[in-house]
C-alpha cells in the first residue's frame, strides 16, 4: 500500500510531497530518499515523496533578534525559518543588530523564529556581505559586485581559491578584521547604494553615458527578441503572472512587462524568493536589488511564491540555461564533470508554470541533441530564444521558426550559420520569419536596466 511504501522510505520521519523532480536526473540521484508512487488520493497522477532533511543545526543571517533569540529574519523572506525548525539542535543566528524583547513584542507579526529554537545570537553588522541586505529601518546595503567578481575569478583554480581563502578568511582573524579589511569607505558606499531611491541619482549618469544605438550585442539581440515573444504570448494566452530567472531572462521579462504596461496590459512579475508584483527600477539588473522590494504588491517566501504558481492557470516563465536540447530539457547542473550553477528554483518553476521559454546565446555546446543532465524536464518548454533564432516546439521537437535578418548576409547563409551552431538536426518551418533588429527604444530601456552591462555583453 502507499502507506507501507511511505513507512519503508521515511520510517518515522515526516516526508514532503513533490511533483517537480519527477522526470529529472535529480529523481535518479535521490533514489534512496525519493519515491515516485501513484497518487493515493486517486488523481491518476504520479507524485513524489521526498524524505525530510533533518540537519544537526542551521546557521542563518537575519535583521535582528533579542538576547533570548527571538528573531526577525527580514526581507526578502526566501527560505525563511524552515531550516531552523527542521534542525535537531536548533540554529545559530547572526544579526545586523540585537534588540530588546520589548522591540520584539511590538513587532511580533514579523518574528520568524521563537527563541527556543536559537542556540546563539551573534551581532554581526554587514553579516550578509558580499550580498545585499534589506533592513526595514533604513540600514540596508547593496551587494559588493567587485568582491563577488574577484571571488568568482579566484574560484576557477585551486591555487587562487586557496590564496583567496587565506587572505579573506584565515588572515583577518575575526569578522571585525574582515570589516576592517573591507574599509569604512567601501562599506558606506554599499550602505548608500542600499537606499531604495539611489537609482534616482544614478539615472542621469546612466543616460549621459549610454553607448550608441548603431551597434548591439548578441545578448541584447536575444533579450529584445525574447521580450517580443513574451509580449506576443502573454497577449494571446492572457497570462497574468510572469516568473523570470536571473540575468538575460529577467531583463527580457522586465522589457516585456514595460511594453505591456504602455498598452495598459498589467502582468505581475514574480520571483521565487517571494517577491510578487514588483516594478523593476533602472540602473540595476539584479532581481534582488533593494529598489525592487518596496514596489512589491506582496512579499512572501519561497514556498508561497511557488505555491502561487502551482494551481493558477495563467502563469508562465522565462529562464536562462546552461544547456537545452531539442526536446526542451534544461541542464543547469553539470556537464562533462563540470558543475554549473545547479537547479535553484528552475526545476520547480518549469514543473508548475503553464509554459516556459528559454533564452541563451547560440552555440553548439549549449544547444545540444540531448542534455547529459536533466535539471528541468522539457515537457512545458515551448520556445528557445537565442542570439540567432527562435525555435518553437512542434510534435515534441524544437523547430526553427524565425531567424535574424543581418545586413550583408543572405537568408541561406544565416540559416546555415544557425544549423552549424545547433547540436541537433534542425527542422525548418515553412515559411521562415525574419526577426527585425532591436529598435532604439528597446535598446534604451534595456541599457537603463543594465548600464554596467553585466548581462548585455561587451560592445
Amino acid at each position: 500500500t502507499a502507506y507501507e511504501m511511505l513507512r519503508s522510505l521515511v520510517g518515522s520521519e515526516m516526508c514532503i510531497r513533490d511533483r517537480s523532480m519527477i522526470g529529472s536526473t535529480m529523481e535518479k540521484e535521490l533514489k534512496d530518499s525519493f519515491l515516485v508512487i501513484d497518487d493515493p488520493f486517486g488523481s491518476g497522477e504520479k507524485v513524489g515523496l521526498l524524505k525530510a532533511v533533518k540537519p544537526d543545526f542551521s546557521i542563518l543571517h537575519a535583521w535582528c533578534a533579542d538576547p533570548n533569540g527571538n528573531t526577525i529574519i527580514g526581507l526578502p523572506m526566501s527560505e525563511r525559518a524552515y531550516g531552523a525548525y527542521a534542525s535537531r539542535n536548533g540554529a545559530i543566528v547572526t544579526v545586523e543588530k540585537i534588540v530588546s524583547t520589548d522591540f520584539i513584542r511590538k513587532n511580533a507579526p514579523m518574528v520568524d523564529i521563537p527563541g527556543h529554537f536559537v542556540k546563539a545570537v551573534c551581532e554581526t553588522p554587514f553579516g550578509a556581505h558580499p550580498f545585499s541586505f534589506y533592513a526595514p529601518d533604513g540600514s540596508s546595503y547593496y551587494q559588493d559586485i567587485p568582491f563577488n567578481i574577484e571571488l568568482n575569478n579566484a574560484s576557477k583554480k585551486e591555487e587562487t581559491m586557496q590564496k583567496w581563502i587565506k587572505e579573506w578568511i584565515y588572515d583577518v582573524g575575526n569578522f571585525q578584521g574582515y570589516l576592517n579589511k573591507l574599509g569604512f569607505e567601501r562599506l558606506m558606499i554599499l550602505r548608500g547604494r542600499g537606499n531604495p531611491d539611489s537609482w534616482k541619482q544614478l539615472l542621469p549618469h546612466t543616460i549621459r553615458n549610454m553607448p550608441s544605438f548603431n551597434n548591439f550585442t548578441e545578448e541584447e539581440r536575444a533579450i529584445v527578441t525574447a521580450s517580443r515573444e513574451l509580449v506576443k504570448t502573454i497577449k494571446s494566452k492572457d497570462y497574468k503572472i510572469l516568473l523570470a530567472g536571473i540575468g538575460m531572462a529577467n531583463l527580457a521579462a522586465w522589457l516585456a512587462t514595460h511594453t505591456l504596461r504602455s498598452e495598459n496590459i498589467l502582468v505581475d512579475l514574480l520571483v521565487e524568493w517571494g517577491m510578487f508584483g514588483y516594478l523593476p527600477k533602472p540602473t540595476d539588473p539584479f532581481i534582488f536589488t533593494m529598489a525592487n522590494i518596496p514596489t512589491c504588491k506582496m512579499i512572501t517566501d519561497l514556498v508561497g511564491s511557488i505555491g502561487i504558481n502551482v494551481n493558477y492557470p495563467k502563469s508562465m516563465a522565462i529562464l536562462s540555461a546552461g544547456q537545452v536540447d531539442k526536446y526542451g530539457n534544461i541542464n543547469s547542473t553539470r556537464t562533462d564533470g563540470v558543475t554549473l550553477v545547479g537547479s535553484g528554483g528552475a526545476n520547480d518553476i518549469v514543473a508548475r508554470a503553464r509554459e516556459t521559454m528559454v533564452i541563451m546565446v547560440q552555440n553548439k555546446e549549449r544547444l545540444v541533441d540531448k542534455v547529459p543532465y536533466i535539471t528541468c524536464p522539457g515537457e512545458k518548454v515551448s520556445k528557445i530564444i537565442t542570439s540567432h533564432a527562435v525555435f518553437e516546439k512542434e510534435h515534441g521537437i524544437m523547430v526553427l521558426k524565425k531567424y535574424y535578418a543581418q545586413r550583408g548576409i543572405s537568408e541561406s547563409e544565416m540559416i546555415q550559420k544557425i544549423i552549424q551552431n545547433t547540436g541537433w538536426k534542425v527542422e525548418l518551418a515553412d515559411p521562415l520569419e525574419k526577426i527585425e533588429p532591436p529598435s532604439e527604444q528597446e535598446l534604451f530601456l534595456l541599457r537603463i536596466f543594465d548600464p554596467e552591462r553585466f548581462f548585455l555583453g561587451v560592445l
